[in-house]
């Protein structure tokens, strides 16, 4: 038997494809990532290292990540305590890098360590001297800060908020085979998905099985690149898999990927069980579980703690089974959004305590210098806060949100910390603030390791947003 586990030690994800208004971004734009590292519940021995802590064979599972930084003061990798970083007070040469959620070098970006400017080079590369701890400002674009505080690695890796792709096809083709004519009730969705390729989804234009998807998928890198074309056909009513079919293709760059090469033909889905087993704090509320396979839901006849899932055989590698579950505990969310391997028999979830917000109360007037921002935070879990306010322009007629995200290890966000950072946040206008998790990474210096993959496994929780506004 196949398994997938997630471990107690960095249990939790961010925000998920199935996100209100105030996931806009849908954190990193990832709509789901490659499979999960192999490591097991456990995680980081003493020494810092990464390890599969006592998996059984066959078992694979998220977690497990190293919990150490720089512990050596060198070599910003991992250290003895475990905790990440060099020792307060350290002067460090910081020499970090931007990339892409596709992993590609961003350039040409502002980024402030202490206070310092500098801007991203080719490769995405920034440098700057710091003494520990410090804190990272990403000014993205004149809309979307990204602030990480506290920071004690000297190493650090950042993903932006949107692909860079500047590449990109267009694909016109045919399904056909079982499934087609479309029967009446029944719903086709087309996946592309490739390496340098994130999910590009479409359903078929028309029961006949005509489809076009134009200037997606796109793509950073090679003039060419090879990508999966995936079809999965459901019955809307039962929500039964009833066709599939997949087959590698080959794009270039501008240009038109048309029949033979773009067609595919469909087979009948053979169905088979996934058994999902979820250990969940009290107040869970299972009938707001909800999976999908792809953008494809998951019909759960009686959700509860252990339920069995009914999947598709013959999901190519590439494609994975993606793994978007949303939930509500007390009335916060969790989530979860991964790519588990396709050939995934069983799948044992650990479901966290979303943090929870504590002042200030909704529709707060603070003061900018004695307000704070505090919460109870999800343990084993690096917060996030995250601001957002609506720049009115045309006498009302448009809107364009400016969001202002804040990494932190603490419970507690001074104001006039945040605005001494020059953040985005106006005085005397409404804005809401959000209190989220991200259990993935247990501090912010695990966040930014090198090694942390925050796109493809995304796991976490979130309180309800609160309006405030301050004074000067």
């Amino acid at each position: 038997m196949r398994s997938f586990a997630y471990g107690a030690v960095c249990l939790a994800l961010w925000a998920a494809a199935c996100g209100s208004d105030d996931d806009k971004r849908s954190d990193r734009g990832a709509e789901a990532g490659a499979a999960g590292a192999d490591s097991a519940e456990g995680g980081s021995t003493s020494a810092g290292t990464s390890g599969s802590a006592d998996a059984g064979e066959g078992t694979t599972g998220l977690g497990g990540a190293t919990l150490g930084g720089a512990g050596d003061g060198s070599s910003g990798e991992t250290g003895s305590s475990g905790a990440g970083g060099i020792e307060p007070g350290a002067k460090v040469n910081v020499t970090g890098q931007l990339v892409s959620p596709q992993g590609a070098p961003l350039a040409g970006v502002r980024v402030e360590v202490s206070g310092e400017a500098v801007t991203t080079g080719e490769n995405g590369e920034f440098a700057a001297e710091a003494v520990v701890p410090y804190d990272i400002v990403v000014r993205h674009t004149e809309t979307d800060t990204d602030v990480y505080l506290g920071v004690t690695r000297k190493d650090p890796k950042i993903v932006g908020l949107y692909s860079t792709a500047n590449r990109s096809a267009t694909l016109t083709g045919k399904l056909s085979g079982v499934g087609y004519p479309v029967p009446a009730g029944h719903e086709t969705e087309l996946t592309i998905r490739g390496v340098d390729v994130g999910f590009s989804n479409r359903q078929a234009a028309g029961s006949n099985g005509d489809y076009v998807s134009s200037g997606s998928p796109a793509w950073t890198g090679g003039e060419t690149t090879q990508a999966t074309l995936f079809a999965l056909q459901h019955d809307l009513t039962t929500g039964a898999f009833t066709a599939i079919g997949s087959k590698v293709v080959t794009l270039t760059d501008q240009e038109q990927l048309t029949s033979p090469e773009a067609d595919l033909t469909l087979v009948a889905a053979v169905p088979r069980d996934l058994d999902v087993t979820i250990s969940a704090p009290a107040g869970i509320d299972y009938s707001t579980v909800v999976f999908f396979v792809g953008n494809v839901p998951v019909t759960i006849d009686s959700p509860s703690s252990e339920f069995t899932l009914q999947v598709p055989e013959a999901v190519p590698e590439e494609v994975g089974l993606v793994l978007n579950l949303d939930a509500m505990v007390d009335g916060r969310r969790t989530y979860v959004l991964s790519t588990l391997p396709s050939s995934t028999e069983s799948l044992d979830l650990e479901i966290g305590v979303p943090p929870a917000a504590t002042s200030p109360a909704d529709e707060a007037t603070l003061s900018a210098t004695t307000g704070a921002f505090r919460f109870t935070a999800q343990p084993g879990a690096v917060s996030r806060v995250r601001f957002r306010y609506a720049e009115i322009l045309s006498g009302g007629e448009l809107r364009i949100d400016h969001y202002t995200n804040v990494m932190t290890d603490d419970a507690s966000l001074p104001l006039s910390r945040l605005l001494a950072l020059d953040l985005d946040l106006p005085a005397d206008e409404p804005m809401t603030w959000t209190v989220e998790s991200r259990a993935d990474a247990p501090t912010v210096d695990a966040y930014l390791a090198p090694t942390h993959d925050s796109v493809s496994d995304q796991r976490g929780g979130m309180d309800e947003p609160r309006v405030f506004r301050f004074q000067e």
